[in-house]
């Protein structure tokens, strides 16, 4: 997927929302580490870890990305069209655009 939604050189924002204890951050920061250097990403990949009570773009984010989930395991979604989808310029899968 790192192919077709960046070039070589770009910088990456990888967004989670908030991990309870330090020892759970660092293990994301080497988990995420270890996957670019397995894939040998040619890109820089910063981890953002923002406040999911006080951000309320992490909420509507993980509210968008449940839809289009329940949208590719063939489940229903009532909001998904009328919400989700005029927002979505493409929905990107490993196996292709849906």
């Amino acid at each position: 997927m790192l192919p077709l939604v960046s070039a070589p050189g770009d910088t990456l924002y990888v967004i989670v929302a908030t991990l309870t204890t330090n020892r759970r951050l660092m293990d994301a920061r080497e988990a995420l580490s270890d996957v670019c250097r397995e894939l040998a990403v040619d890109r820089e990949v910063v981890l953002c870890v923002w406040d999911a009570q006080s951000s309320w773009g992490i909420q509507v984010a993980d509210y968008g990305l449940w839809a289009v989930q329940r949208i590719l395991e063939g489940r229903p979604c009532k909001w998904f069209e009328s919400r989700i989808q005029p927002h979505l310029a493409s929905m990107l899968t490993p196996w292709g655009t849906v």
